[in-house]
């Protein structure tokens, strides 16, 4: 995650302190970026807070679950600071899996984040990837096991992703089958 969508994140977060924005229920009808690059259906019965291109799902809180879907501009895709690179539309789905997550890895609470398998997807008729990771957090003074699935692809508009996390206990295997179903719905427009 880049300073960009960290800023993003943290005026959302005060503006949800403020009242000023809100978590909607999902229904049947695709959910669309702001920017129109993408539309795709997420589970019903879920929450979704839309933040510009970004959106962010959850049926309990985001601290039991989530699932975020985003769109990240080609150019300083990667990286921070003066160590920022280009993404490109025809990137390999491989190179851009290992680009996002040393990314989401440097990022508080992520340390231990690891891919254990990645897979060539097609998402949104575009190739990319899809990647299974794990990761332990600390939270007053336990180690709470995590599970994540993160898809990806690229095309001339950016580097889309759709990234869910939930505890190992419980959460991950429950509501896994709602975030693949809402993965194959996903469009590029």
């Amino acid at each position: 995650m880049n300073k960009t969508s960290i800023k993003v994140t943290a005026v959302a977060i005060a503006l949800l302190l403020s009242g000023c924005i809100a978590w909607k229920p999902v229904d049947t009808k695709p959910v669309t970026s702001s920017g129109g690059k993408y539309s795709l259906n997420l589970p019903v019965g879920w929450n979704v807070l839309a933040l510009g291109t970004q959106q962010i799902a959850s049926k309990y809180g985001t601290g039991l679950q989530s699932f975020t879907v985003r769109q990240i501009n080609l150019k300083n895709a990667f990286g921070t600071g003066k160590n920022r690179t280009n993404a490109s539309a025809d990137m390999d789905p491989r190179e851009l899996c290992e680009k996002l997550v040393a990314d989401m890895k440097a990022l508080p609470n992520n340390e231990t984040l690891e891919i254990t398998s990645i897979q060539p997807y097609m998402l949104g008729g575009r190739a990319g990837f899809r990647a299974e990771l794990k990761s332990k957090r600390t939270f007053q003074a336990d180690g709470i096991r995590y599970q994540h699935v993160l898809y990806g692809t690229a095309n001339k508009n950016g580097v889309y992703t759709l990234q869910y996390e939930a505890p190992v206990l419980h959460y991950f295997a429950k509501d896994l089958p709602d975030v693949e179903k809402s993965a194959t719905t996903f469009k590029l427009l």
